[in-house]
């Protein structure tokens, strides 16, 4: 008799390496609740994915002025949730954010990131009002995502744009990542992240190979 239960749908798809790439620059120093708030929703999120499938694994980079590993890919939660709890923002302002060295740094931590057998995805978290992120080039973005193993979303949490900042330059930036208007790349855009930054979250939590063609663009004034 099979006594499966049939409700661990995550078994027909691939299993998932997620790299969770949360921006600890000096705005976050700025927010301490804001950036508080954003590490036990990305807890809850770690917690709800591995709850579907122990095949999944999560891992962290840290973003300053480039891309720096925290925590190497596994499905251990308690280790996830520990490393988590262990972030803190710092204080020093960067000039600039290349946000290439995400994509440089999981080379050396999934070097198999184009293998048929798992699938890549990065989930960025970005605060900065005033530094816009430096991205690959479109040709190197193409060739990203050319390899139907790799999924890319970002969630950008702003202040409310004014004279005094950039953040509409940011947002365009940050959305050039969605190179085909197409379900390889959701970009959320909020002021409003305690009410909002769940439910960003919660439509994260699907497996990517479900998704739907669409340019999946929250944003709220």
């Amino acid at each position: 008799m099979d006594t499966s239960s049939g409700l661990d749908t995550a078994k027909t798809f691939k299993p998932e390496k997620i790299l969770l790439c949360l921006d600890v620059g000096s705005e976050a120093v700025q927010d301490v609740a804001k950036f508080m708030f954003t590490l036990q929703a990305l807890k809850r999120f770690a917690h709800m994915k591995l709850s579907l499938s122990k095949r999944h694994k999560i891992g962290i980079c840290l973003i300053t002025n480039c891309a720096q590993w925290h925590l190497s890919f596994t499905s251990d939660l308690d280790m996830i949730l520990r490393a988590i709890e262990s972030i803190h923002p710092v204080s020093d302002e960067y000039r600039e954010c290349d946000l290439r060295t995400i994509f440089k740094a999981s080379e050396d931590h999934f070097p198999d990131k184009i293998s048929g057998d798992n699938i890549l995805r990065f989930i960025l978290v970005y605060f900065r009002n005033n530094t816009i992120p430096i991205l690959p080039s479109r040709p190197e973005l193409r060739r990203l995502y050319d390899n139907y193993s790799v999924w890319f979303d970002v969630i950008y949490w702003r202040d409310r744009e004014l004279s005094t900042n950039k953040v509409q330059k940011v947002y365009e930036e940050l959305a050039e990542v969605d190179i085909d208007d197409n379900d390889r790349c959701w970009v959320f855009e909020t002021r409003f992240g305690v009410k909002r930054l769940p439910y960003i979250l919660s439509k994260l939590i699907g497996h990517p190979e479900q998704r739907y063609s669409t340019d999946f663009i929250i944003a709220d004034a």
